[in-house]
């Protein structure tokens, strides 16, 4: 019966053109509907809302990264502003209860005023952004050598019309060691600087402590505190000097 009906529906078309259709292959005809333009809509709108979630994300990182720069950058501020009022508070001191003030060439008063300055400049330059902390570099540098100097200076004040010493060539040795350190502190990384000063309290003014004739002890345990502190001081200041140091370059 297939057969039959097989031939029936065949019935006035050529043989040949029947042979060849079924042996071609059964092909998908494309649909004219449009729905592959709708399918390439919703992929184009699939990348779309892919890239703007990553944008997102992207600001999101972003914010929380600048969030925690800024929460840092205040908590070095904070710290900064603390060692600060901790070294004014020590030179406060000394000022009205360590340094015997008189009328005198005496380097070690000069010392002792100096150090009034340089914390007055301290809290000045903290105001002036990266152009202040880079003039700080350059005003504790000088510091630096100029305390070498006071014990120099020092040596010559209270050994007038005496014979020099061993001590005096050691004075004047020291000035070209921490010379030095204040140098790389300015040209290459403040942390000289911090070492510098800390070393000259740690060092140079213990050893001086009651074993030498001609520096008073009020002044060594003064230059003492002063160091410590100040040490600390430039210790945190070292990133503000850093990032004024990419700035300026």
């Amino acid at each position: 019966m297939f057969t039959r009906l097989s031939k029936s529906r065949n019935k006035g078309v050529p043989n040949a053109l029947v042979k060849n259709i079924r042996q071609q292959p059964h092909r998908i005809i494309p649909r004219s509907d449009g729905a592959e333009g709708t399918n390439r809509a919703t992929d184009d709108s699939g990348a779309e809302m892919l890239i703007t979630s990553r944008r997102k994300e992207d600001k999101r990182t972003m914010n929380t990264t600048q969030g925690a720069r800024v929460g840092s950058a205040n908590s070095q501020e904070t710290v900064q502003t603390l060692l600060l009022i901790l070294f004014s508070a020590v030179g406060t001191w000394i000022a009205l209860f360590r340094v015997p003030w008189q009328l005198s060439g005496d380097p070690c008063l000069l010392a002792a005023a100096a150090t009034g300055v340089i914390a007055a400049c301290l809290w000045l330059s903290r105001w002036q952004g990266s152009r202040g902390a880079s003039f700080e570099r350059y005003l504790l540098a000088g510091f630096l050598v100029f305390m070498a100097l006071v014990y120099v200076m020092r040596y010559v004040f209270a050994s007038t019309g005496r014979a020099a010493s061993s001590w005096l060539w050691v004075e004047i040795l020291s000035v070209p060691v921490f010379a030095a350190l204040a140098v790389l502190g300015v040209k290459r990384s403040p942390w000289f600087l911090a070492i510098g000063i800390t070393l000259h309290g740690l060092a140079w003014d213990s050893w001086h402590y009651r074993n030498s004739t001609y520096m008073p002890d009020w002044y060594v345990i003064a230059c003492l505190a002063v160091d410590i502190t100040l040490g600390a001081y430039v210790a945190a200041r070292i990133p503000t000097y850093q990032r004024a140091s990419h700035e300026t370059n």
